[in-house]
């Protein structure tokens, strides 16, 4: 598969091999479930996988393929491997595995400068302003435990929108009005999303700690209700966990090892 976000994977223990396809270059000889890829652009609608069984390749049906060139590379513990967006990839592990990957957006831009700040110590990632973590920071959350594939831009598609409206507003506050009818269309435009009138109230409340009926834009920036709430309207509009065929439900492992398996409570 490919994903549509760039990545950093990091390997801890074991051994994992990666092989990797260049779409640009050989996407004639390769299948894709969805055509999703767009070889003119090099740009995608989503994330896609291909039909091919990377342990039995079957030559007879998908000729094209032997054709297809491809790349290697090995991690072993104390690696990182970069890998793009769009590159297509599969993955052996070998052993006992540990690994953890970083995701970003393909839209952000890379800025040398640190916003003229200079640059600290070393943080740990839980100190970041990450857009998804996991299995995510609520057992309630629609998508919590479960590895989601696009990582869909919640911020760039409500937050942002959301706060510039608060930024216009007078006083740079934002109304509960105009707070609840950005809700609505956010809810209304992914369909069959319950309660979001009842959420949303909630959370207006949770941020307008004044009582005055407005909030400012920093406050939605710092908010955990809305930021859970955007995040839940995201995961709808794909479809809802029942009906996300890429999102995979994780077995978590004690330190001694024991397996559980979490049910699906959806």
């Amino acid at each position: 598969h490919y994903d549509m976000n760039q990545q950093i994977m990091c390997q801890f223990d074991g051994k994992k091999e990666w092989f990797m396809w260049d779409l640009a270059r050989d996407l004639d000889k390769i299948p894709l479930w969805s055509d999703m890829y767009r070889v003119h652009t090099d740009k995608a609608d989503g994330s896609d996988d291909a039909p091919i069984d990377g342990e039995r390749v079957d030559l007879a049906r998908w000729p094209k393929f032997r054709d297809a060139r491809w790349q290697n590379a090995t991690l072993e513990a104390g690696d990182c491997l970069y890998t793009p967006a769009l590159l297509l990839h599969y993955v052996r592990s070998y052993g006992r595995n540990a690994a953890a990957m970083t995701m970003f957006q393909s839209s952000e831009v890379y800025d040398p400068t640190c916003g003229g700040t200079q640059p600290g110590d070393p943080l740990p990632l839980s100190k970041y302003d990450v857009m998804w973590s996991f299995p995510e920071e609520d057992p309630s959350m629609l998508g919590y435990n479960i590895i989601k594939m696009g990582y869909p831009n919640w911020v760039a598609r409500y937050l942002w929108p959301l706060a510039t409206q608060a930024q216009k507003a007078p006083a740079g506050k934002l109304p509960r009005k105009t707070f609840m009818e950005f809700m609505k269309r956010a809810a209304k435009g992914v369909g069959g999303f319950k309660r979001w009138k009842d959420r949303a109230e909630e959370t207006f409340k949770a941020m307008d700690a004044d009582g005055d009926g407005t909030v400012e834009a920093a406050r939605l920036f710092r908010c955990r209700e809305l930021r859970i709430l955007f995040k839940d309207i995201v995961v709808t509009a794909e479809g809802g966990p029942p009906e996300q065929d890429e999102d995979t439900e994780m077995a978590r492992y004690d330190l001694k090892g024991a397996q559980q398996t979490r049910q699906m409570e959806l």
